[in-house]
């Protein structure tokens, strides 16, 4: 086993180059980690939705949404509406009251 540089900027250094040269590896272990699919299978996801947000149509970056009760994948979202649905509970119920309030909701 190779002795670990005890300089910590040093090794803050070595470990930040290590990441950035293994990017790609660590975003594949993550979404297989965190949601059962491969950097392979969000690249389709995000090419299917031609890079933008299912919800918004945004150019933003993609986060995978996902089921918190079966943990299945629905698709790729931006920040905004993730958290939107997140906070609606992900519930369709409160999604559909939020769009009647929004269309009954006038001002004068």
């Amino acid at each position: 086993m190779a002795r670990r540089n005890k300089d910590p900027a040093a090794e803050n250094a070595r470990l930040a180059a290590w990441r950035a040269a293994n990017r790609d590896r660590l975003f594949d272990e993550y979404l297989q980690e965190k949601y059962g699919i491969s950097a392979e299978t969000y690249a389709r996801l995000a090419l299917a939705q031609n890079n933008r947000c299912a919800v918004c149509a945004a150019e933003k970056p993609l986060a995978v949404d996902h089921d918190h009760v079966t943990s299945a994948v629905r698709g790729l979202l931006c920040r905004n509406c993730n958290a939107g649905i997140g906070l609606l509970g992900d519930t369709l119920a409160r999604a559909e009251a939020a769009v009647r309030y929004l269309k009954g909701s006038v001002l004068e």
